[in-house]
């Protein structure tokens, strides 16, 4: 410690080096009994003590269940006292493994049973590398097929870095070859779509519901176009009331769901009584459709379909390249604005113009584009949309955001908003759809939201990362609106396939305070 430059008196010297003396000796007392002035010495409490170190945590965890072998604790109270750290994504992750290992190792039936339920509830969801490589390989090693489900819905959350094939393995990989050997990996994750529970777990039905989305998402990863998932379907068709939806959607509307929000979305249209009417009318549609204007078709080309099949009719009976061309020629003149706040996915702006995506779009792309270009030049989605600007951009705490249908089966369309519920706003820069919203858009032609943070953004025009990201996990149809100056927005479609196309500039009216 440096001297201070004023002259201290002799009393308050003398308090300072009784003071100094007092901590000196706590310090020396602690060095001899081998602790930190921190700790309680109770291993119970230490071990979840954040102002000890890591070190002494995991001395405190293993001393602990050092406790429970002796006899010295509960062991019941210990092993959820053990586990909420495990599961406390704050942790360490060293801390974390060190909860882990206790738990992993106990070899009473109880612990078993308990390590297993642990398992199954943290891997569909955790993020931390180090703990599912942990987990995974708990699993694997000591043969636990229950844990088959929650391996697989771990593997089936996309990662920016590993991927699910063979050139970069993942661990989840791995541990569900050494569980099911002989088994393929698109094989393992039918056969949990069609059983989401082992028979000897009880889970709750919204677990089973889960489960059988993100093993329905694996698929998408590793059979993105469905053919092969059509196959199993029909195979087994009479297996259970979803796998009979899936097969009626593949057989009337000549879709199948490719991610697992989109198989919930479908069996909501399938089983709902409002929508009856709605299916039978659009499968009788999709019925007329050639095998050109089937090719690539998807649950959220359906709406577009059946209102254009009413409204538009000539556009059903036109040929691929003659929808191209109407939409060129309409976007042609438009001024347009590409995203330059970022360069995108992959290290590069991202090509939104028509001709950039020729190759990519299908006919039901390029009729659905047309169909909701249609809708943005109706004066009320305008108006609509000049007054969720107003409100958006003074709301700094989330995005706003919609869904673009027609009214009444009419040629007049809305923009209805649904902000955010207040659980839902992470940011100014994020816009995260409710379950109304969801709800609401079963038959819609477009989910949308605003980049309106300031009236001249168009850096930001376009769809970000996050955005494409959302758009391919959900399966629908999406358009961005961003602000380009106070009467102005651009407009921005994109599918789940990473195509965006932009539709231009349209006119709003001038938003007033």
């Amino acid at each position: 410690m440096r001297p201070h430059h004023t002259p201290v008196p002799f009393l308050t010297r003398s308090v300072l080096l009784l003071t100094l003396s007092a901590a000196l000796l706590a310090v020396l007392t602690s060095c001899a009994g081998d602790s930190h002035p921190l700790e309680t010495g109770d291993v119970l409490t230490d071990m979840n003590n954040g102002e000890i170190t890591t070190g002494r945590r995991i001395d405190a965890i293993e001393a602990a269940w050092a406790g429970v072998q002796r006899g010295d604790f509960d062991p019941d109270l210990t092993r959820r006292a053990i586990g909420d750290i495990a599961w406390n994504r704050s942790e360490p992750d060293e801390v974390r493994l060190a909860a882990l290992r206790a738990i992993v190792n106990d070899p009473s039936p109880t612990g078993v049973a308990y390590a297993q339920d642990l398992i199954r509830l943290m891997l569909p969801h955790e993020e931390s590398r180090g703990v599912v490589e942990y987990l995974s390989t708990a699993a694997a090693v000591n043969g636990w097929t229950v844990c088959t489900p929650a391996l697989v819905r771990s593997l089936s959350n996309p990662m920016s870095i590993i991927d699910v094939d063979d050139t970069t393995p993942r661990i989840e990989r791995a541990a569900l070859h050494r569980l099911n050997p002989s088994r393929s990996i698109e094989a393992i994750a039918f056969d949990v779509f069609m059983d989401p529970t082992p028979p000897e777990v009880a889970w709750s039905e919204r677990y089973a519901k889960n489960t059988r989305e993100d093993a329905w998402d694996l698929l998408a990863r590793l059979d993105p176009d469905g053919s092969a998932r059509r196959e199993l379907i029909r195979a087994n068709a009479s297996a259970d009331a979803t796998v009979a939806a899936v097969a009626r959607a593949e057989r009337e509307l000549g879709i199948i769901p490719i991610t697992g929000h989109e198989l919930s979305w479908m069996l909501s249209l399938e089983s709902a009584d409002g929508t009856q009417a709605w299916w039978r009318e659009t499968a009788a549609v999709v019925a007329r459709l050639t095998a050109e204007q089937r090719q690539s078709l998807a649950l959220r080309h359906l709406e577009p379909l059946r209102w254009a099949a009413t409204h538009r009719a000539e556009w059903t009976r036109a040929s691929r390249s003659e929808l191209y061309a109407q939409l060129d020629a309409r976007l042609a003149n438009r001024k347009t604005h590409r995203r330059t706040a970022d360069v995108g996915a992959f290290g590069r702006p991202i090509p939104a113009r028509l001709a950039d995506n020729a190759s990519r779009v299908a006919w039901a792309d390029l009729l659905t584009m047309l169909v909701i270009d249609d809708a943005l030049a109706d004066p009320q989605v305008r108006a609509a949309l000049a007054g969720q600007v107003i409100a958006d951009r003074r709301d700094t705490t989330t995005e706003y955001g919609g869904v673009l249908n027609a009214i009444n089966n009419t040629t007049r369309f809305a923009a209805l908003p649904f902000p955010p519920r207040p659980s839902e706003r992470e940011h100014d820069r994020k816009f995260i759809a409710s379950d109304d919203m969801v709800r609401a858009g079963r038959t819609a032609f477009a989910q949308y939201h605003f980049h309106v943070q300031k009236a001249r953004n168009d850096a930001f025009a376009g769809p970000g990362e996050g955005d494409l990201l959302n758009a391919a996990a959900s399966g629908r149809n999406n358009v961005v609106f961003t602000s380009i100056n106070a009467t102005t927005l651009n407009a921005d479609y994109y599918q789940p396939s990473g195509v965006v196309i932009d539709l231009g500039e349209i006119a709003i009216a001038e938003p007033r305070n």
